[in-house]
């Protein structure tokens, strides 16, 4: 039941909006008057509590006493819509704008009928539309940036995305868009900037961690880099990818001891727990698997130490080190090892070369 309410002068002044003229406004007595107010307040309450088709009902007859009222043209587009009669809503909508052209909630409508139809063109400019009218639309402003997305339109997307203010519901989800957008254009700064948005708004978005990272390998900045991996496998212990980029950084600074952790742990997810396996064992694997004849050298080198091994291990380790980068000392130091345990002096001879 609709309390009694008294006439709001500024409801009736905005339903009046779009009449030809004012005497066509005068036409209406204050009991129609009346009745138009309590048609438009009823209609309001039945779209808001989902009845559509009690408020379409309604709607008609407003528009009965005030037929070229912009605000009743809009909301029985809005009605017709809602009750799925399309055609009758794209009419309203049209004759909204007719009626009044800042009347811009039309231009949603008419976007999204464009969209059912696969119209991808029309509803583009129907919500751009909308926009120039209401540019804090947050809404429309993320249906337009996703539906250029699924076009193809990069370009298109951080232009309507950038601005989207950091503060509103909906940010992170449009400032991530943005970024996988500048990820595609090769915008690589822009890209970084739009995902660290994204994290200081929603400090547990796994993926924008994700991008910052690979991101800022691609650029050399590894040190945050691997912060940022850190952070990936705080929030997703099991993320395989993370593991290995980590892995990866890891060995290229020798810092053997976290990458024989990271390894063990990789293990575990891949290929079950791995017990007793020496990780100096599984580091040689993985380095030789990614072709860090250096890392895979140094690993090898510390197996063969602690298990003793024979002359074989300890010069598959030199010729493994002479293929890396800057690995010599590791050549010496497999050298001597196989001359240990071999007694050859040629092998002394050449390490002491």
């Amino acid at each position: 039941m609709i309390r009694r309410v008294g006439v709001s002068m500024a409801l009736l002044a905005s339903l009046m909006v779009g009449v030809a003229s004012p005497a066509e406004a005068r036409e209406l007595n204050p009991y129609q008057l009346r009745a138009l107010y309590r048609l438009y307040v009823t209609a309001t309450y039945k779209a808001q509590t989902g009845d559509w088709a009690g408020a379409l009902k309604d709607f008609q007859a407003a528009a009965n006493l005030a037929p070229r009222s912009a605000e009743i043209l809009l909301q029985l587009a809005r009605a017709y819509y809602h009750t799925s009669q399309i055609k009758q809503a794209e009419r309203y909508a049209h004759l909204a704008l007719e009626a009044d052209s800042s009347a811009s909630e039309a231009y949603v409508i008419l976007g999204e009928i464009a969209l059912a139809a696969e119209d991808a063109a029309a509803a583009d400019s129907y919500f751009s539309q909308r926009l120039r009218w209401e540019p804090n639309d947050d809404q429309t402003r993320l249906r337009l940036g996703f539906l250029r997305e699924e076009a193809g339109d990069l370009e298109g997307v951080v232009e309507v995305l950038t601005d989207f203010p950091p503060q509103r519901r909906g940010a992170a989800t449009a400032h991530y868009h943005r970024g996988l957008a500048l990820v595609r254009l090769g915008r690589y700064d822009e890209a970084i900037s739009a995902f660290r948005t994204v994290v200081n708004l929603v400090p547990d978005h796994t993926d924008s961690y994700r991008f910052l990272a690979l991101l800022e390998e691609q650029q050399g900045r590894d040190e945050e880099a691997l912060e940022d991996w850190g952070t990936v496998l705080n929030l997703d212990p099991n993320n395989i990818q993370a593991l290995r980029h980590r892995i990866d950084l890891l060995l290229e600074r020798n810092r053997v001891k976290k990458a024989r952790e990271d390894l063990l742990r990789l293990s575990r997810l891949t290929a079950g727990d791995s017990g007793g396996v020496d990780p100096d064992a599984l580091l040689y694997q993985y380095a030789m698997e990614e072709g860090n004849y250096g890392a895979a050298a140094r690993a090898l080198l510390r197996v063969a130490r602690k298990k003793n091994a024979g002359e074989t291990t300890f010069l598959q380790a030199a010729l493994l080190a002479s293929r890396g980068e800057g690995d010599t000392e590791i050549v010496i130091e497999a050298l001597e090892g196989a001359y240990r345990v071999s007694g050859k002096e040629a092998l002394g001879h050449l390490a002491a070369r």
